[in-house]
């Protein structure tokens, strides 16, 4: 033992070396275990921390800029109207006229990543019916599908739906619902 510490183990500490600054150099405080350092710091753990300072600051600047790019406005680029839907809730069958008992959907598609509230409102004439939303967030292109449905059957008539994105509106689709 020696200072109150265990000996270094066989090739670390005590021996002596032609690198200043390195274990088994001879010098206090850099043999093993390692201690407190009496003399100048080892070379190699000086440059790790000069090195980790920029790694991290850049690590940080990449964190922030993905995270802003993810977190960009929604847009809607095509609202689409039809009977039925495909797996990626865009419309599989479009069309304006309906049956009564038919379900009407809506699917408003966006063609790059973003996030925001889309909302729809449904009239027949100037009526409305009923108001939907969904708050969204897409990583790349997507679909956002509505419906409406009615367990009577729907009146004939003319109808629209208007389709909003974060309140304003992007866009209105008339149909008809007919025999």
């Amino acid at each position: 033992m020696l200072f109150g510490r265990p000996a270094a183990p066989r090739g670390f500490g005590g021996g002596t070396s032609t690198t200043p600054g390195r274990p088994g150099d001879g010098r206090r405080g850099h043999g093993w275990p390692p201690g407190p350092v009496s003399g100048p710091r080892p070379r190699g753990l000086h440059y790790t921390r000069r090195m980790f300072r920029p790694l991290a600051l850049a690590a940080a600047l990449t964190a922030a800029t993905f995270a802003a790019a993810c977190s960009q406005p929604l847009t809607v680029d095509t609202i689409q109207l039809g009977r039925s839907l495909n797996a990626d809730q865009s419309i599989a069958s479009q069309t304006t006229t309906f049956k009564p008992g038919e379900t009407i959907y809506v699917s408003a598609l966006n063609n790059a990543r973003g996030e925001g509230t889309i909302a729809v409102r449904w009239y027949m004439g100037t009526q409305l019916l009923s108001e939907r939303d969904k708050t969204v967030k897409f990583p790349g292109a997507g679909a956002t599908e509505f419906h409406m449905q009615s367990a009577t059957g729907f009146p004939i008539g003319d109808y629209s739906v208007e389709v909003l994105l974060n309140g304003t509106s992007v866009g209105t689709r008339k149909f008809n619902v007919a025999k």
